[in-house]
């Protein structure tokens, strides 16, 4: 209870700390407890919040998983801009060890959500995973993400690139 007030005062007017993402996710684990003058929905609107101009911060890509994560929790409407965030931060982020991580969420919403597909799923989309595994199969999480492209409905995709992507399987096998 008391710990958690605390927090709440913390998060309110530390926005520009390094530990900020980690407090505010031990109060978002803790939602059972908030005292009566916060709400879950307020935690997650600071969250929302947070994300706005710190999309180079190693943090980032933790407090929009959270966000994520709570679907079932999040308005629709404050879903759906999240995951246009995650999209939105693939881009210039390919070189972040967490970019396989919101790439795979997001494909895995937008083949989840007929509306978001018709706006965000194509071909691009799906190559520009594909020469992310390309450059890192290497990685662990590389394999990973080819299972998550191959699971998704990539027949927009030819025929010679899913060639492509079964002989990048075969090399990392």
């Amino acid at each position: 209870g008391r710990l958690l007030e605390i927090g709440i005062n913390w998060v309110d007017g530390n926005k520009d700390q390094a530990q900020w993402a980690f407090v505010w996710q031990v109060l978002i684990k803790n939602t059972e407890n908030l005292p009566p003058t916060t709400s879950v929905f307020e935690l997650f609107e600071a969250g929302i919040k947070w994300l706005e101009g710190r999309e180079d911060q190693d943090q980032w890509t933790f407090v929009w998983q959270t966000l994520i994560r709570q679907q079932t929790t999040i308005p629709s409407s404050n879903f759906k801009m999240l995951i246009d965030k995650g999209l939105s931060w693939i881009h210039p982020h390919d070189h972040k060890s967490e970019w396989p991580i919101v790439y795979g969420m997001c494909l895995a919403r937008l083949k989840a959500d007929k509306e978001l597909r018709k706006t965000f799923y194509n071909k691009d989309f799906i190559l520009k995973g594909i020469k992310w595994i390309k450059e890192h199969k290497a990685e662990n999480q590389a394999a990973g993400l080819v299972l998550t492209i191959i699971r998704s409905d990539y027949s927009m995709i030819s025929p010679q690139e899913r060639n492509e992507i079964n002989i990048l399987i075969k090399s990392m096998v």
